[in-house]
């Protein structure tokens, strides 16, 4: 309604006011809401990091951190969220795509660093769990929570229909998104935090279901 519009379009001002295609890191919690994760100099992808006010390290600092972007999966574009935040173009594809702009904040963000290092960093909105996460049709970049750590991509796919993946190299810079990537394996703890890209075909949820689904309720006379 008109309220939760309202407030969607505060946190909005106020997200990009403080202030895309996977990076690695190693990560370590320190609580519930915190993480540090190891970048490389260059492009990374990290969860959840949209502006240098979240910084709570020691190592990398705001002055090293020279972009983040987010990308919008519902429109599937990109948005400045630092430096010079993109706030009249983001404001716009909540317009028009009737997204909770909550979903920026539980995605994997594009951020560039000067050097490497660890970033450590709080969660705006807390810790994404990935059963929360919405996917919509074409590319979406995921983060890689926890309690994916163990499984692979199909055991979590819920009733995703995901065509493509791909995942960012930051060493080197580069995208591998070899086919077999289908049923990448999230296979230890190092990967916490990083995040994965998938293409899927139409709107879904991700989950560990298995697409095993509740009945629907029969027809009454």
């Amino acid at each position: 309604g008109g309220g939760r519009y309202k407030s969607m379009n505060k946190k909005v001002i106020l997200l990009m006011s403080l202030m895309v295609l996977v990076g690695f890191g190693v990560f370590v919690i320190a609580q519930e809401n915190r993480a540090a994760v190891q970048l490389s100099k260059g492009w990374n992808l990290v969860p959840g990091f949209t502006s240098v006010s979240q910084i709570y390290g020691d190592d990398l600092h705001a002055s090293n951190i020279k972009a983040i972007y987010a990308y919008v999966a519902p429109a599937q574009q990109y948005v400045r969220m630092y430096p010079k935040p993109e706030v009249d173009k983001l404001r716009s594809l909540i317009s028009t795509y009737n997204f909770d702009d909550d979903i920026i904040a539980a995605s994997a963000l594009w951020v560039y660093s000067d050097r490497d290092g660890a970033l450590g960093y709080n969660f705006d909105i807390g810790r994404p769990l990935f059963e929360n996460i919405p996917i919509y049709k074409g590319w979406n970049f995921v983060p890689i929570t926890p309690e994916m750590i163990g499984k692979h991509l199909q055991d979590i796919k819920g009733n995703c229909d995901i065509t493509k993946v791909a995942v960012w190299l930051p060493e080197s810079q580069e995208w591998d998104s070899k086919s077999g990537f289908l049923n990448l394996y999230f296979d230890n703890k190092n990967l916490e935090w990083r995040g994965v890209v998938i293409k899927v075909s139409n709107n879904c949820n991700l989950g560990t279901s298995s697409g095993v689904n509740i009945p629907s309720v029969p027809s009454l006379p």
